[in-house]
């Protein structure tokens, strides 16, 4: 069961990132809609949307769920039953989805912009994302450097492990790893929004 697991996270692992991806593309291929006119595509570029946020929520809640396991039971249970629990709500709460619709009606979300200096600062350089990414099991973004400089110190005096470290985000048990780490283009997309409107990053004082 344990093999079986863990061959389970890996696969959703890999998913996450192509999916992330795929997100990415279609992010930049409705503002390209929009400007043409091509009021069909977007509707087919939302469609995709939407199918993208209900994979990646599945993938997120298979793989919150997984370490829990015990029995194969369990798994192929995990497996049938994941899908099912997501609702059309999830679907349309979702971060990418929202950033899509907007950028479809030629703005950004509110909701978005009014947070982005918060959610645009790394936990643990205390300045704004450079090359972001996410860590799949809890959906926390960190800049690259800076987690895998954390990732690559030695704890306790033994080398680095390969099965990650505890997130370092206060109050999370997720673990992070490099295996674990994607592309996040919902942050890229926001950085690239705060970049083109000429906004200087947020002064963060040390708590």
């Amino acid at each position: 069961a344990r093999t079986d697991r863990d061959t389970m996270k890996r696969f959703q692992q890999d998913h996450l990132r192509q999916l992330r991806d795929f997100i990415k593309e279609l992010l930049e291929a409705v503002v390209f809609a929009r400007e043409q006119g091509l009021a069909d595509q977007m509707e087919q570029l939302e469609e995709n949307m939407r199918a993208y946020c209900r994979e990646e929520l599945v993938g997120k809640a298979i793989l919150a769920a997984l370490d829990a396991l015990t029995t194969a039971d369990e798994l192929e249970n995990v497996l049938t039953t994941t899908a099912e629990e997501i609702t059309d709500e999830q679907i349309d709460d979702h971060p990418s989805l929202q950033i899509f619709r907007e950028r479809r009606a030629g703005g950004e979300p509110e909701v978005v912009v009014a947070a982005a200096d918060r959610v645009l600062i790394c936990p643990l350089s205390k300045t704004r994302f450079v090359d972001p990414v996410k860590n799949d099991p809890c959906g926390h973004v960190y800049s690259r450097e800076a987690i895998m400089a954390l990732l690559e110190k030695p704890r306790r005096g033994r080398r680095k492990s390969a099965d990650g470290i505890p997130c370092p985000v206060l109050g999370c048990n997720a673990v992070v790893s490099a295996a674990t780490l994607s592309p996040d283009p919902e942050t890229e997309a926001l950085l690239a929004n705060k970049e083109d409107a000429g906004e200087e990053p947020p002064e963060i004082e040390d708590a």
